[in-house]
């Protein structure tokens, strides 16, 4: 098992054969589930389809469905050889503007960080990396995870972020 697991989740309407979903990761297991089809049962109607990166063995990249077939709307579970689901690099490391150094945090709720004249707005997006230090001290929870900036002044920005009952920001040296 990974240290780390990463999921999103949510929904969206097919508009077209095929949709693009941008995530900021890449996902190593993707499974759709399409409740219209579910409860309503119709003849060839996908109801649910899942991708693992385990099935692709370099000459396919299959997709496993599940579907109603024939008259009596039946269950069956199909494979897709090709154009099924796949995932690729949205270049989401090169959509990041320049580092800034958090020069200081409060053990606030929310965290507020001091950042020397950053530039940022309200509804900028940052990811914080390398808040830690060793093993027990930093915050390590925080790292590469994208937070929405809520509230800015010169010096300063609000990620909304419990930070009130952790200790690391007392005694972490910044930087």
């Amino acid at each position: 098992m990974a240290e780390y697991s990463r999921l999103a989740k949510g929904n969206f309407t097919a508009t077209g054969t095929s949709q693009a979903i941008n995530l900021p990761f890449q996902p190593d297991y993707v499974e759709l589930w399409n409740y219209t089809n579910i409860k309503t049962a119709g003849m060839h109607k996908v109801t649910r389809a899942w991708w693992d990166v385990n099935l692709v063995d370099g000459t396919s990249n299959p997709t496993m469905i599940e579907l109603y077939s024939g008259a009596t709307t039946a269950t069956v579970f199909d494979t897709i050889a090709s154009n099924g689901i796949s995932t690729f690099s949205a270049g989401i490391a090169l959509q990041y503007g320049p580092s800034q150094q958090v020069v200081s945090a409060t053990a606030a709720n929310p965290a507020v960080f001091t950042v020397t004249a950053h530039g940022y707005k309200v509804g900028d997006t940052v990811v914080f990396q390398g808040l830690y230090q060793s093993s027990t001290t930093g915050m390590a929870q925080m790292d590469g995870i994208p937070f929405t900036i809520s509230a800015v002044t010169t010096d300063t920005f609000t990620v909304k972020w419990n930070a009130y009952s952790f200790e690391w920001f007392s005694n972490w040296s910044y930087g």
